[in-house]
């Protein structure tokens, strides 16, 4: 641009002056990140020549080069050179919470199966957990315990998910019985019965190295055999019997005939008179039984068999025995005892130091104790005072019959705040109003009470007179409240006017006051009447004196919700008006 200036002479002189261009932008750039299970935050990185300012999702602003942000999305940088010319960029936070999808598998334990080998499957490091404290950082763990075992895997990304492996233990040896007896007199031979329902193979042994792996082979020795039978789990179970000759015998046999095997659900009693008694000779003309009785022998652990043998011995010494199988069906869970009742506590009365009851389980069938599991939860109520502590104990019998008993502990908070500071109806000059007070509240539940200041200006002015009504209310989490109320009756001289009137709380609950201050001295009468104009109360009947406050209690005989209209008249003037009654 050139200048030229003219005197006023005549004479010019000339200058000449530059305008540039600087349109350089900044050049913003800008990268992002991925968040994981364990990544829950990353630094945005940006770069230009300026000042920086960031925007993203949830309205997210930032001033800063490379902020930190934890929400994924679109992040938009834009930077603004000195020139005041802006350039944008864009990162992009994405996320990456995919599970390693854990997959477990167990097996059985035998009695010729002593370990197992656990599998496991998924994305990332392998953790097991198991009984008696067993842990493991391969993928294929070998284990000898039964119970159930815990697989976490843990992805790249930090994220893990759980799978369960059952290893089941199957050793109950197969049921047997088995029946000797007597040489016949004619072949000189008895065959042997043996019986095994679950059975893979018999093997027999006896006098003169008798051997046999049939299931009732034929023999002709006396003597005592000896029967072993395994079971498809690889476990064993043996019973003897005994062979006798007594050809010569004209007696019959000390037991004549044996109980059949019998199948009883779980039950007190499992006596011969319940469950079957061998019929005894009674022979007259034969030797005297002189012995006899039986005894048990638990064959396996569910269901519960127990093979039962009878004996009987008469004079001349002569031994016999029979014996049969009881097999007893539990499908009852243990019961548990010194379970104490559902407490309801409250929430400044709970003992943190409260002892665990002792609570075991009982199983009917098997007449045997166990020791429970426990475990206890804290579930939340309707506010920060009221939860419940659920104590649940469980037990599980051979025959895998679980029983449960639950105790419940409710805390709950039904006590109000306490408000610290004390108030006092007052009437004052239009120039002499108070501030309202700085008031605060305890409570012995809820440590964090605020107290909320609520003020109602009535109608009029410094020469006829108002009303102030402040309401302090403390509330706590669960929604105990108090409420103090202070009325502060300003101006009103010379006016004519006898009385100023509040309700507090109008609407209200349970009981309601009705405040006034006389501004002359007089008879008064107060009553509240129902929307009939019947009379259902009358407050105070007497006189009061100029600038005496008055606070009358109103509480509704019945429950039932509605509206009152209360009079109060002073010397002829009368004031009135509706409260609301809302149980």
């Amino acid at each position: 641009y050139e200048l030229t200036v003219t005197g006023t002479n005549g004479c010019t002189s000339v200058a000449q002056a530059e305008v540039g261009t600087n349109y350089t932008e900044p050049g913003a750039q800008a990268t992002g990140g991925t968040l994981t299970c364990t990544v829950l935050s990353v630094q945005l990185t940006g770069n230009g020549n300026g000042d920086f300012a960031w925007t993203g999702p949830n309205g997210f602003t930032s001033g800063d080069q490379n902020p930190t942000v934890s929400v994924a999305g679109t992040y938009e940088l834009t930077v603004t050179g000195t020139n005041g010319c802006t350039s944008v960029a864009q990162a992009e936070v994405g996320t990456n919470y995919t599970e390693p999808g854990a997959q477990a598998t167990g097996g059985t334990l035998t009695c010729t199966v002593l370990s197992v080998q656990l599998t496991g499957s998924g994305n990332g490091d392998f953790a097991w957990t198991g009984p008696n404290g067993f842990t493991s950082g391969d993928q294929n763990p070998t284990v000898s315990v039964a119970g159930t075992y815990e697989l976490t895997v843990t992805g790249a990304n930090g994220c893990t998910s759980q799978a369960e492996a059952e290893v089941e233990l199957d050793q109950n040896a197969p049921v047997i019985s088995a029946d000797g007896g007597l040489l016949d007199c004619e072949t000189g031979t008895l065959q042997l019965n043996a019986t095994a329902p679950t059975a893979t193979g018999f093997l027999w042994s006896g006098p003169n190295g008798f051997a046999s792996t049939e299931e009732d082979p034929i023999v002709a020795e006396v003597g005592t055999y000896a029967v072993t039978v395994t079971g498809e789990n690889g476990c064993t179970a043996s019973v003897e019997v005994l062979v006798e000759q007594d050809c010569d015998k004209k007696c019959p046999p000390l037991l004549v005939d044996c109980p059949a095997d019998i199948t009883l659900t779980c039950a007190e009693d499992l006596s011969p008179g319940t469950t079957g008694e061998p019929f005894f000779r009674k022979d007259k003309d034969c030797p005297a039984i002189v012995d006899l009785g039986w005894h048990d022998e638990w064959l396996s652990s569910c269901p519960y068999v127990i093979q039962r043998t009878f004996f009987a011995t008469d004079a001349e010494g002569n031994t016999e025995t029979c014996s049969h199988l009881i097999t007893v069906i539990d499908e009852v869970a243990p019961v548990f005892v010194n379970v104490p009742e559902d407490l309801q506590v409250a929430c400044d009365k709970l003992d943190d130091n409260m002892g665990l009851p002792d609570v075991w389980a009982y199983d009917e069938c098997t007449k045997q104790y166990f020791p429970v599991q426990h475990q206890v939860e804290m579930i939340a109520g309707e506010c920060a005072g009221h939860y419940y502590y659920v104590h649940t104990w469980s037990a599980t019998d051979w025959c895998d019959n679980t029983g449960i008993a639950t105790w419940t502990i409710e805390v709950y908070d039904n006590e109000p705040p306490v408000i610290d500071c004390t108030v006092k109806d007052m009437k004052v000059g239009c120039k002499n109003i108070p501030e309202a007070l700085k008031c605060s509240a305890t409570d012995n539940c809820d440590p964090d009470v605020e107290v909320v200041v609520i003020e109602e200006i009535s109608k009029g002015d410094c020469k006829s007179g108002y009303t102030i009504t402040r309401t302090y209310t403390a509330t706590d989490d669960c929604g105990n409240s108090t409420v103090i109320s202070h009325v502060i009756y300003v101006g009103g001289c010379g006016t004519g006017k006898s009385l100023d009137v509040a309700v507090i709380p109008n609407p209200f609950r349970d009981e309601c006051a009705i405040r006034f201050i006389a501004l002359e001295t007089g008879k008064a009468v107060v009553e509240v009447s129902d929307m009939q104009g019947r009379r259902v109360a009358e407050l105070f009947n007497g006189y009061v004196s100029e600038g005496q406050p008055m606070n009358l209690a109103f509480k509704p005989v019945e429950n039932g919700g509605g509206t009152f209209i209360y009079r109060i008249i002073l010397n002829g003037n009368e004031a009135r008006g509706r409260v609301l009654y809302q149980p």
